[in-house]
């Protein structure tokens, strides 16, 4: 069994995040109002809002308890929109970010300025597809590891991604496959390598989520076929004709 202090926690993996920022980067000042700025450390004064405190109090949100960085980190929807928002300031609503682009600002400091900026033209694309609570009370996914900035046409393609596995993803970065209900990460369906499940999470499931029954092919990078693999791109194949000639491997 693994030892319970190198157990990850989301609380320790966005601290890690905050240690490994550059010191000097502008996410770290005095608290102003309209920009994504706090003090970097805890201030004696528990009263007094920095990252660590808003860090601690964003995890202790998490409803999930994900074991590592490829699971999605759930939350309750904060606003009717179905995103979770964080507020950074006593006043007004100029200190209100979204908490999933504010925690990617923090993994990846160069996106700063598209959070801090609020440029809609940006848009944040999660590769798990789980980034917006649903009416039926789903959560949402705040983890910016599965975040990366795109503009509209792409952040629609790769909603609800249709190939249905890494092996036929033409994204870049690969769209991000988690079990719905606990956010847990499929390992089969996530290999780009793998063309068939051969572990205990469920990956086989595979074939409930593929809806369409032509695949375009012309359109899918030939990258997404690992060397070795039954399955090769073909010309506006039929699906049902694909997966006769092949041996679809969920079936």
């Amino acid at each position: 069994m693994a030892d319970s202090s190198t157990r990850f926690t989301v609380k320790a993996n966005l601290l890690a995040m905050l240690a490994s920022a550059p010191a000097d980067h502008p996410m770290f000042g005095e608290l102003e109002e309209g920009t994504l700025r706090m003090p970097r450390k805890a201030h004696h004064d528990a009263r007094k809002l920095t990252w660590p405190k808003k860090l601690a109090a964003i995890a202790g949100e998490v409803i999930n308890a994900p074991p590592s960085t490829n699971d999605c980190w759930y939350v309750p929807a904060s606003k009717l929109d179905g995103y979770h928002e964080t507020k950074i300031s006593a006043t007004g609503s100029t200190g209100k970010y979204r908490t999933h682009r504010m925690l990617r600002a923090l993994y990846d400091p160069t996106a700063w300025t598209i959070v801090n900026d609020r440029k809609i033209e940006d848009h944040a694309l999660h590769r798990c597809g789980r980034g917006k609570a649903s009416a039926k009370g789903e959560p949402a996914c705040i983890n910016p590891h599965h975040i990366c900035f795109a503009d509209s046409a792409v952040n629609q393609d790769t909603k609800g991604c249709k190939y249905g596995a890494a092996f036929l993803c033409p994204h870049n970065p690969r769209c991000i496959w988690v079990d719905p209900a606990t956010g847990r990460f499929k390992p089969c369906r996530n290999d780009p390598t793998k063309t068939q499940c051969s572990c205990d999470h469920k990956c086989s499931l595979i074939s409930s989520v593929i809806s369409v029954t032509i695949l375009d092919y012309q359109s899918v990078s030939p990258r997404a076929f690992p060397p070795g693999s039954s399955v090769r791109p073909r010309r506006r194949s039929r699906y049902e004709r694909f997966r006769r000639q092949h041996g679809f491997p969920w079936d």
